[in-house]
């Protein structure tokens, strides 16, 4: 099955692809099940396997029909050709938290989709810097990156993108009296946008992403994405997804 846009899948017409088996427990729900299908079916429907991660999509329902499965439905990363991949572990470095401060999972825009709030949270590295002795004039990196998605608010979490923002074009926001949080205008550590569909000026140059189904982000040996070096602000976009327009939630999701 395949698509192009947001629309119901259509079914390939070559089904290159054999069940050996199906099985679910009746005590616990579980579903196991295995297929054969070739690396390489020559049709151009199908993607190649190769030996990397692809995303899976899974949906689930009370019948065997092809319908929308609303919140009953995901995605993983898997890598067919490879056994999963050692736990990731971060502790051997300095690790800071970009999350959303409690916000309300509401959209902001009037007049546009109301399941499909876009939230901005803003932040200073010179603020969080002070924990690590380092400032935005200093060039540090990020070497990894993962979800940190509040217990209970994973099904609302659709797609994050964290944006590094050009430091001259910022500091025209900052006054000596944002910066203590104080004003409603401007621009503070924390300040967060209710109408964030378009990003803010300056702040159009993404460093990481994190979409459902991702896991950790881990740069190769030596390598590591540049922040700070004179950029003082980033700019966390989140986009939440709530079909049912459920009320009273707010999230303080993000990446660490």
């Amino acid at each position: 099955m395949h698509s192009h846009d947001y629309i119901t899948p259509s079914i390939d017409e070559s089904q290159d692809v054999q069940l050996i088996f199906a099985q679910q427990d009746d005590l616990t729900g579980e579903t196991a099940w295995g297929v054969v299908l070739p690396k390489d079916s020559c049709d151009e429907s199908d993607y190649h396997i190769d030996d990397k991660k692809r995303f899976m999509l899974w949906a689930y329902g009370q019948t065997h029909d092809f319908y929308f499965h609303s919140n009953n439905r995901g995605q993983f990363q898997a890598n067919l050709l490879a056994p999963p991949p050692e736990p990731v572990s971060f502790d051997e470095y300095d690790k800071m938290a970009l999350t959303m401060p409690n916000v309300p999972v509401v959209r902001g825009e009037s007049g546009m989709d109301p399941t499909n709030p876009f939230i901005c949270s803003y932040f200073d590295l010179d603020v969080m810097g002070k924990e690590f002795g380092f400032s935005s004039n200093d060039k540090i990196h990020m070497v990894g990156y993962d979800v940190d998605a509040e217990s209970g608010n994973e099904k609302y979490l659709h797609h994050m993108v964290l944006f590094e923002c050009d430091g001259e074009l910022m500091d025209e926001q900052v006054t000596s009296e944002t910066r203590s949080g104080l004003g409603n205008s401007g621009l503070f550590h924390g300040k967060v946008e209710g109408s964030c569909t378009a990003m803010p000026n300056g702040c159009q140059n993404p460093v990481a992403t994190w979409a459902v189904g991702a896991g950790a982000n881990v740069m190769p040996e030596d390598v590591g994405i540049s922040l700070g070096d004179g950029h003082r602000w980033l700019v966390l976009q989140m986009h939440y997804f709530n079909p049912q327009l459920d009320e009273g939630i707010s999230d303080s999701s993000g990446l660490d």
